[in-house]
């Protein structure tokens, strides 16, 4: 309502009219104003938040008329200028794309599981492809805009998940890889869990060599159908051992499902790839070895056999050349002396070599009988020595030896003690160069008493290092085609020390000598 101040003058006359506006009227139309303001403000922000989004957004009525849409979206499917306003199923809106899209078969063709709120939302994906034939992947999640309890539209939220879906493709490439791998390897492979043993999988080659299939053991403990039997102590099974032992091949007894025992090298790794989720996996690989066991058996055999008829006849020939050597047969011509101590020398390195196959026939069926017994090391040392300075000093090599006084005894058979010694030393001699020192050092440590023998000789590389304790294996270097020999000693050595309790190893360097150190217990 419009109101008026009328002045008047004292005769009457009007001089002045003020028009004045009701003051409820102006507060309403302020407070209007301030909530225009604010709506388009916040539609303002609203596009501006859409806009922002790396998603694309797309939003529809309920009869599928398209309302509004943000730059994302039009980025991903190249989207036309007449797209708002247009009034299609979701399956029909390419014509207002400049891409092609193709749909997966579950897409929905209309709106109406969604409007009728019968799906809560529908999720699927399409390709977008160009025309230069670039691909994206983009998941489409459609869900019901709901305003008191009544759809009053529906959202369309497309994201890309090209990458995401290019690496489910190399992955699935590189699964399907190794799933071939693991049922085709010869070797059986079972994958079990770290903490209780239970078997996740095994392979085609396993399911042959033990006789169960994959769904027979699939969640059963491994030690109860492949032990060696399920009344052995469990600390007493393959597997177990194999597990402790963290990578290393064990070999071994293990058990078919019908009840046969079979020889096994076993493997057990822990899946310790950072990349791969599952860390608490362990592989197990099982070879079948019964052949390889039963043709050793008969090399054994052939072997111990061989050696012992060889052994015999050979000490036999040498003893009576000695005798002849000394002249007990009569007196020899020059000549003929040196004739016979060529043959001697050489029916001397077969019965060393008939010896050192006996041995190594004995140490691998654990038929070498050791007679451990307390020893006084430096005494024996000494010997040895003293057995080989001649030797060493043919080639003016100087044996020096440090011994502490109070070095406590060994336990070892003095035997085998002496074998490995004169090995070690002899070996140090032999690759030493004409005029160097040989040097033997012995010390207490903890409970061993550790031995070196050290040479200045040509050295050993790295790669030699790794094969240095197999058998009939000979370093090639300027100084081992004078040297000879079987290429057993060091395989032997090894052995002896390990079964008296002690470890052995070589530290070298080209140009720079050998140490070969190994270790004995302490006598207690």
């Amino acid at each position: 309502m419009l109101k008026f101040d009328i002045t008047k003058r004292k005769t009457g006359k009007i001089i002045r009219v003020t028009n004045k506006l009701n003051v409820s009227q102006e507060s309403q139309a302020d407070k209007l104003q301030i909530l225009l303001n604010q709506s388009i403000k916040e539609r303002n922000d609203l596009r501006l938040i859409q806009n922002s989004m790396q998603d694309g957004l797309i939003v529809f009525d309920t009869k599928g008329t398209v309302l509004s849409c943000n730059d994302s979206i039009k980025k991903m499917l190249g989207i036309k200028d007449c797209f708002i306003g247009a009034k299609r199923d979701i399956k029909n809106m390419g014509q207002f794309f400049d891409k092609k899209i193709i749909f997966e078969k579950d897409a929905p063709l209309s709106f109406d599981e969604i409007v009728n709120l019968s799906k809560k939302e529908i999720d699927y994906n399409i390709r977008a492809i160009d025309n230069k034939g670039g691909e994206v992947v983009l998941h489409v999640l459609i869900s019901p805009i709901v305003d008191n309890n009544e759809v009053v539209g529906v959202l369309a939220c497309y994201r890309d998940i090209t990458e995401l879906e290019n690496e489910k493709r190399k992955a699935e490439t590189e699964r399907r890889k190794w799933e071939a791998v693991f049922d085709h390897t010869a070797d059986g492979v079972a994958v079990i869990s770290n903490n209780n043993h239970l078997v996740l999988g095994v392979n085609a080659a396993l399911e042959r060599i033990i006789g169960f299939k994959e769904a027979e053991v699939i969640g059963k403990d491994i030690h109860k159908f492949m032990g060696t039997h399920e009344s052995d102590k469990k600390s007493d099974c393959l597997i177990t051992k194999s597990l402790e032992r963290k990578g290393d091949e064990s070999e071994g007894l293990l058990r078919r499902s019908n009840g046969e025992h079979f020889w096994a090298a076993l493997t057990a790794s822990a899946v310790t790839d950072p990349n791969i989720p599952h860390k608490g996996l362990i592989i197990i690989t099982v070879r079948d070895i019964t052949k390889e066991k039963e043709l050793e058996q008969i090399k054994n055999e052939f072997i111990s056999i061989v050696s012992h008829e060889l052994r015999t006849p050979l000490t036999a020939a040498n003893g009576y050349l000695s005798m002849m050597i000394k002249g007990d047969a009569g007196p020899l011509e020059p000549k003929q002396l040196h004739f016979l101590n060529r043959i001697y020398l050489s029916t001397e390195r077969m019965v060393n070599l008939a010896e050192d196959l006996l041995v190594i026939n004995r140490l691998e069926t654990h038929r070498l009988v050791l007679n451990i017994v307390s020893l006084d090391l430096p005494k024996i040392l000494i010997e040895v020595i003293d057995e080989l300075t001649l030797k060493g000093l043919s080639r003016q090599i100087c044996i020096s030896q440090i011994i502490p006084k109070n070095i406590p005894k060994v336990l070892a058979d003095s035997d085998r003690l002496r074998q490995i010694l004169f090995n070690l030393i002899d070996n140090a001699i032999k690759y030493s160069h004409n005029g160097s020192n040989v040097d033997v050092i012995v010390s207490a440590e903890n409970d061993f008493v550790k031995i070196q023998i050290k040479d200045s000789g040509v050295g050993i590389s790295d790669f030699d290092r790794g094969k240095l304790f197999k058998k009939f294996v000979r370093i090639q270097n300027e100084l081992s085609v004078k040297a000879g020999g079987s290429g057993l000693g060091l395989y032997i050595t090894k052995n002896l020390v390990e079964a008296q309790g002690g470890k052995i190893s070589v530290e070298s360097e080209i140009g720079k000598g050998t140490t070969f150190i190994f270790t004995l217990l302490k006598s207690k």
